[in-house]
């Protein structure tokens, strides 16, 4: 699968408790493995503060050629400080909860891919 686009979005300024909506948007280069699930997570380093794992569509369903958009709300933890958040997207194997690789032409680089810095200011 190729990650064609992404939109991050938040109602109001990001703040302890409040949601950002990450949209992904995909096209499917090959038949994918059955069960796979995207992740999205915030992260502060290597450690993950919030998640959000689905795949709205059943990845048996998916043919080459096929495009799609992927929503993930979440929920920023109540006790989260101020700061630069980076947000990750990927995929995984539902069975084996092995990530897929992610690819620099025929090079496997990373098993995720990293968007753009959120910052969380204070609440309001």
């Amino acid at each position: 699968m190729q990650l064609t686009a992404y939109e991050v979005t938040r109602r109001r300024r990001a703040a302890p408790g409040s949601v950002i909506t990450v949209t992904t948007y995909w096209r499917v280069t090959a038949r994918p493995e059955p069960r796979l699930a995207l992740f999205t997570h915030v992260l502060t380093g290597a450690h993950v503060l919030a998640q959000d794992d689905r795949l709205a569509i059943t990845s048996q369903s998916l043919q080459p050629g096929d495009v799609f958009a992927q929503v993930h709300a979440i929920e920023l933890p109540d006790d989260i400080e101020r700061g630069w958040y980076q947000i990750s997207v990927g995929l995984y194997s539902q069975d084996t909860r092995t990530r897929l690789a992610v690819y620099d032409g025929s090079d496997a680089v990373a098993d995720r891919v990293f968007l753009k810095l959120v910052r969380v200011g204070r609440q309001r």
